[in-house]
């Protein structure tokens, strides 16, 4: 016991010191329609962290040229090169879609350290339900029931309440637009295994269709995981939210 004791005094136990900026990796992806950068990306740039910002699936020039699970693999890849090239942690997140990809990524891969989740978008349950993608969804259902999901398939897409009509496989149109798919953000809160810190951002005007329940309280519960409603809307809610990432980023750098 007095053994212990003096190694104890002579030597004390050592708290980590947080990571350097530049031991922090960040992936932002963008909204739907949208283009790189993704939300803060610059601002991070600026401070001194690894920052990329991926052209996803779902961008203007893209418009779903590949299934969701692939864009997701694509992340995967910068998220296994920045950790190659010494990242000791990589934060996954977005806007819009790109907040949608971020929970869908961690549900598939879960090797996130963290997650922002900001002003998310694309909600394929409440728009089956409404009556706006169903007969899309089942038209490409039984198309791929008959075995054609490489064939070529005419929607109408929906981006905060402006249309277009665009076309891409059926399977590529169902990994995005399935009701209850990965791209449903409350199946892939629920999806995520381990608990990490997530920061998730709401507009105050969605909060009706998807609340603290609908993604914060569906995701493992993790002590720093932070919740805010944000006063601005939709389209501004990221970028205003600068304060509050740099403030989570900090809180779990030294984990």
């Amino acid at each position: 016991m007095l053994f212990g004791l003096a190694l104890a005094t002579v030597f004390p136990a050592v708290t980590a010191a947080p990571l350097a900026k530049n031991e922090i990796a960040l992936i932002l992806m963008h909204g739907k329609w949208g283009k790189t950068p993704g939300p803060l990306a610059r601002y991070f740039e600026r401070e001194g962290y690894r920052v990329f910002s991926p052209e996803m699936p779902w961008s203007e020039r893209r418009l779903y040229d590949t299934t969701y699970r692939a864009g997701l693999e694509e992340v995967h890849r910068e998220v296994e090169r920045l950790r190659a090239a010494g990242a000791k942690k990589v934060i996954v997140g977005g806007e819009s879609f790109g907040a949608n990809g971020a929970l869908a990524y961690q549900a598939v891969y879960g090797d996130a350290d963290a997650l922002l989740v900001l002003a998310p978008g694309h909600m394929p349950g409440s728009w089956y339900r409404s009556g706006l993608t169903r007969d899309a969804v089942e038209r490409a259902g039984a198309l791929a029931t008959e075995g054609n999901r490489d064939q070529r398939f005419s929607f109408t897409d929906s981006n905060q309440e402006r249309q277009r009509n665009l076309s891409a496989t059926v399977d590529t149109y169902l990994s995005f637009f399935r009701p209850n798919g990965l791209a449903n953000m409350n199946v892939s809160a629920r999806g995520i295994k381990q608990p990490v810190p997530v920061l998730v951002v709401n507009s105050t005007n969605e909060v009706k269709t998807q609340g603290r329940q609908f993604i914060f309280e569906a995701l493992p519960p993790h002590p720093k995981s932070v919740y805010i409603e944000s006063a601005l809307d939709h389209g501004n809610a990221a970028e205003g939210a600068r304060t509050e990432a740099q403030r989570f980023i900090d809180s779990i750098a030294g984990d």
